[in-house]
C-alpha cells in the first residue's frame, strides 16, 4: 500500500534516524547497568568500565534522542501545523528526555554512588521501552499508522 500522506516527508528519515540511534544507545546503556548490578562488587576494576561505559552510552544518545524530538516538532510543524500535540507519544518522549538530563545531572553535579546511576540508568529505560511500544499499545495516539 502506498505511504500515508503524512509519511512521505524527508524529515522521516532524520527524525527515525536519530530516535533508533538514540534509543539504541540507551538500550546498551541499560545492558552495561543491569551487568553492572549483577557483578561482583569485590571487582571494582570491571565496575569502573560498565559505569564508563553506561555513562558514554547515555551521552551518545542524548543529542540523538534531542535531535529526534526537534525533527519531530518540524516535522509535525509541516504535517500538522503545530510544532508540539502534547501527544502521548510526544508527552512520553519528553518525559523519557528529562530522565535522561536527571541522569546526566547528577552524573555531574553531585558525584553520586554508581550503584544508584545504574538503577536510574535502567528505569529510564523502562521509559524508552513505554514511549516506543506501550504508548502505542495502551494509549490514542497520532503516531499509530496502522
Amino acid at each position: 500500500q502506498p505511504l500515508l500522506p503524512a509519511l512521505k516527508s524527508n524529515w522521516l528519515l532524520f527524525h527515525v534516524t536519530a530516535c533508533f540511534l538514540a534509543y539504541s544507545s540507551f538500550a546498551v546503556a541499560m545492558g552495561s547497568s543491569i551487568s553492572y548490578l549483577s557483578v561482583n562488587p569485590k571487582n571494582q576494576a570491571l565496575l569502573s568500565r560498565l559505569d564508563t561505559v553506561t555513562h558514554r552510552m547515555v551521552l551518545f544518545g542524548y543529542p540523538f534522542l534531542t535531535l529526534g524530538i526537534a525533527t519531530g516538532a518540524v516535522w509535525a510543524e509541516l504535517t500538522w501545523g503545530r510544532y508540539w500535540n502534547w501527544d502521548p507519544k510526544e508527552a512520553w518522549a519528553f518525559s523519557t528526555w528529562l530522565v535522561y538530563a536527571v541522569y546526566l545531572h547528577l552524573k555531574y553535579l553531585k558525584p553520586p554512588r554508581p550503584r544508584f546511576m545504574a538503577w536510574v540508568a535502567v528505569a529510564a529505560f523502562g521509559l524508552v521501552l513505554f514511549t516506543y511500544y506501550g504508548v502505542n499499545i495502551w494509549l490514542a495516539t497520532l503516531h499509530d499508522y496502522a
